[in-house]
């Protein structure tokens, strides 16, 4: 008998910290969703994989195309498959130099605030992400384009395309100029983090 009541209690224990776990996940899935600003979850059409794989491509070449004479300026934006405009009336503010081989990088300013948007090469070297130390992205490596969930520590070329709004402190801009600034790097993928609330970054 006293080695039955040892069981259950041991089960009831069990049962009690696994709902303290699954707590834990939920209220972390919210706070990403929410953005650690709080308030009813933010879920828009653009952080579907289906949204993604419609857009990917499109936004990867609109970032890849841009010149270095648009260093500084508003964007027009591109018509992606929602009606968004996606980045109309960010600022360009270039590509960081000295980065690694096969990362591709296009830093984008929004209402003073920054954001980077990578992707990989097919043959680049794994990047490690780094999670951001406050503000909306604490804690969160980067997003998928389109505001999407991107749950991996190092980026992939077969990841596509994220962002984070909390770039490496040793990414330096160029300054506005009209030389040439463009990536070494040459296009060579296809796949590659939305605008939130809009989340399309």
């Amino acid at each position: 008998m006293k080695k039955i009541t040892e069981t259950q209690s041991r089960r009831d224990f069990d049962l009690r910290v696994w709902g303290l776990v699954w707590l834990i996940a939920l209220n972390s899935l919210a706070c990403g969703l929410l953005g650690g600003r709080g308030g009813p979850p933010v879920i828009t059409e653009s952080m579907s994989a289906q949204w993604y794989q419609q857009n990917a491509v499109i936004m990867i070449d609109y970032l890849n195309t841009m010149p270095p004479n648009r260093i500084g300026q508003k964007l027009p934006g591109i018509l992606l498959s929602d009606g968004d405009r996606w980045l109309a009336g960010d600022t360009y503010l270039g590509i960081p130099e000295d980065l690694p081989e096969g990362v591709n990088v296009r830093m984008i300013e929004e209402d003073s605030n920054r954001t980077a948007y990578i992707w990989l090469d097919k043959d680049a070297a794994p990047l490690p992400l780094e999670p951001c130390k406050d503000g909306p992205q604490r804690g969160i490596r980067a997003r998928r384009a389109g505001g999407g969930p991107y749950t991996w520590r190092t980026l992939r070329a077969d990841h596509g395309l994220v962002y984070t709004i909390c770039p490496p402190p040793n990414w330096r801009l160029p300054k506005p100029s009209g030389e040439e600034v463009h990536s070494k790097n040459s296009p060579k993928t296809v796949l590659a983090s939305s605008r939130s609330a809009r989340p399309v970054r």
